[in-house]
C-alpha cells in the first residue's frame, strides 16, 4: 500500500511539475559534476605547488662596493609597491663581522621580522622588536661573545647588546633603520609570504638597479608555469561559484516543490497519515530523484568528462577513484536530505487544521 502511495504521489508530482523536474535532475547533474571537476583541479593546483622550488618564495640582489646607508635612502617606502612581503633580510658586514636585519614593512610600519623572531633561539635577553625600530633604538643581539647590556661599535653607531641567541653565530642583529654610517652591505633578500608576482620582481630590480646601477646583481627570477597556476586559480573560482549556484537551485526548486504540497498532505492527513509519514514520503521522492541526477551526473563524468580534463591535467588521474566517487555522492547526498528535511519540517510544522485552512487559501 505504502509503495503504491509513493509511486502515485510521485508519478503525480512529476506530471504536475514536469519542468521542475527536469530543472532538479539538470541543476543536480551539473552540481555534482562541478564538484567532481573542481576536486580534480584543485587536486593538480595542489600538485603544481609542491613542484615549485622553494626559492620562488625569494627575491635576492647582491652588491659590491655598496653601503648601508645606500639602501635605506630607497627602503622602505619602496616596498609599498610590492605585495605579500614576509620579511627582509638584508646582510652586511662591518670590520669581516657579519650584519643583518631581519625586518617587516606593513601599511607603511617597519618591525622586527616576527617569522625570524619565532625562530630565535635566545640563551639570554631578548629578540629586536617593534618598538626598537619605532625608537631608531640602538640595540643588537647576537652570539659574539658580548655579553647582554655590554656596549659594541658596528660603523660609526655604539650599541647596547639586549640578547644573545645561538642562530646569529659570530654576528649582529641590528634594526634596519639604525645609523651605521658606510657599513658595507653584501645581500638583500625579499621573502614573501605567497608565490611573488612578476611586477613585484620588476619592482625591485628597477628600485635597486636604478639606485646601484652595477653594483647591483638581482637574481633571476621565474616561477614555474605561472601563467598555468594562475589559469587554475580562476578555474577553481569559476567552478565553485557554479557549483553554489546549482545546488542553491536545487534547494530552491525542492522548496517550491514542497510549498504546493500543502494541500494534498492535508488530504493525507484527513485519512489518517501521521505527519511523520507525510514527511517520509516527500523524502522518499526527495531521495529517489537525487540518487537518479547524483549517479547520472557521476557516470557521464567518468566515462565522458574526466577523459578530457585528464588529457588536460594529466597528474591527477590517481585522484579519480572509485573511493572518492562514493565520498563525493555520499557528501552531497547527506546534505541534499539535510536541508530539505529541514524545508519539510518547517512545511509540516502546522497542525492538520491549520494546514488544511492554509491549503485552501493558496
Amino acid at each position: 500500500m505504502k509503495l503504491k502511495l509513493l509511486k502515485y504521489h510521485i508519478k503525480n508530482a512529476i506530471t504536475e511539475n514536469p519542468s521542475i523536474y527536469v530543472l532538479i535532475v539538470i541543476s543536480q547533474i551539473i552540481a555534482i559534476v562541478g564538484v567532481l571537476f573542481l576536486y580534480g583541479v584543485f587536486g593538480s593546483y595542489l600538485m603544481r605547488l609542491e613542484q615549485l622550488d622553494m626559492d620562488s618564495y625569494e627575491i635576492g640582489a647582491t652588491f659590491e662596493d655598496a653601503k648601508w646607508g645606500e639602501l635605506q635612502n630607497i627602503f622602505p617606502e619602496s616596498l609599498n609597491e610590492i605585495e605579500n612581503i614576509d620579511y627582509v633580510f638584508v646582510g652586511g658586514v662591518n670590520k669581516e663581522i657579519p650584519i643583518s636585519s631581519h625586518f617587516e614593512y606593513e601599511n607603511g610600519i617597519m618591525s622586527q621580522s616576527q617569522t625570524v623572531n619565532k625562530n630565535a633561539k635566545i640563551m639570554e635577553g631578548r629578540v629586536l622588536s617593534g618598538e626598537d625600530y619605532q625608537q631608531q633604538s640602538k640595540v643588537t643581539y647576537s652570539n659574539n661573545g658580548v655579553g647582554v647590556g655590554e656596549k659594541v661599535k658596528i660603523g660609526n653607531t655604539t650599541f647596547e647588546v639586549v640578547g644573545t641567541d645561538e642562530v646569529t653565530k659570530g654576528g649582529y642583529e641590528i634594526p634596519f633603520n639604525s645609523d651605521i654610517g658606510d657599513v658595507t652591505m653584501c645581500v638583500i633578500v625579499v621573502n614573501f609570504k605567497e608565490l611573488p608576482k612578476q611586477k613585484d620582481y620588476l619592482v625591485l630590480k628597477n628600485t635597486l638597479e636604478q639606485a646601484f646601477g652595477d653594483r647591483v646583481l638581482v637574481d633571476e627570477f621565474e616561477i614555474k608555469e605561472e601563467n598555468e597556476i594562475i589559469e587554475i586559480r580562476t578555474i577553481i573560482t569559476i567552478t565553485v561559484v557554479v557549483g553554489i549556484i546549482s545546488a542553491l537551485n536545487v534547494c530552491l526548486l525542492f522548496g517550491y516543490i514542497i510549498s504546493r504540497r500543502k494541500k494534498q498532505m492535508a488530504i493525507y492527513g484527513t485519512v489518517g497519515m501521521s505527519k511523520g509519514k507525510r514527511m517520509l514520503i516527500n523524502q522518499l521522492e526527495i531521495v529517489m530523484v537525487t540518487v537518479l541526477s547524483l549517479g547520472t551526473g557521476e557516470l557521464f563524468f567518468h566515462v565522458v568528462l574526466r577523459k578530457i580534463i585528464l588529457e588536460i591535467y594529466d597528474n591527477i588521474e590517481r585522484l579519480y577513484g572509485f573511493r572518492m566517487y562514493g565520498m563525493v555522492f555520499l557528501i552531497y547526498f547527506v546534505c541534499t536530505l539535510a536541508v530539505t528535511n529541514i524545508m519539510l519540517r518547517l512545511v509540516n510544522k502546522d497542525n492538520l487544521s491549520e494546514l488544511l485552512r492554509r491549503s485552501k487559501g493558496d
